[in-house]
């Protein structure tokens, strides 16, 4: 579990503007999303609640969570997102997305000091890679 914990920096990602645009995003917003630099900061609260705060020069989505337990959070695109999350290992975390009218996972998987995201909606997918970082900007 502890491997996920630290402040983490986007350095690689493929195929995500697609996703955004199978998902319905707007344009506009998955340009700028895309554009954007992205760092995500990860923190155990107690052995089943994590924090995760994910920032942007466009904006910053922080959301708690117990794992197992389904709650809601405002992504960056502004939707309202039913998630739960699963800890299956002590280096993998799946989350399940429930929006309105459609369901997706996004699988998450740290190798040292790597967090490689990987997510599919219907026909596309997406993958992500981030890498630990100071927590400066």
């Amino acid at each position: 579990m502890a491997q996920f914990e630290g402040n983490w920096m986007l350095v690689e990602s493929q195929n995500y503007g697609a996703l955004l645009e199978r998902l319905g995003i707007w344009r506009t917003v998955r340009k700028m999303s895309a554009a954007t630099n992205h760092y995500m900061t990860i923190k155990f609260i107690a052995p089943d609640q994590m924090t995760v705060i994910n920032k942007s020069s466009l904006c910053e989505v922080q959301y708690t969570f117990r794992f197992g337990e389904e709650f809601e959070y405002d992504d960056a695109t502004g939707r309202r997102v039913t998630a739960v999350f699963e800890l299956v290992s002590p280096n993998k975390l799946i989350e399940k997305q429930r929006l309105p009218q459609t369901t997706f996972e996004i699988v998450r998987e740290v190798f040292g000091d790597t967090i490689f995201m990987s997510a599919k909606y219907k026909d596309v997918s997406c993958s992500r890679k981030y890498t630990r970082h100071d927590g400066q900007d």
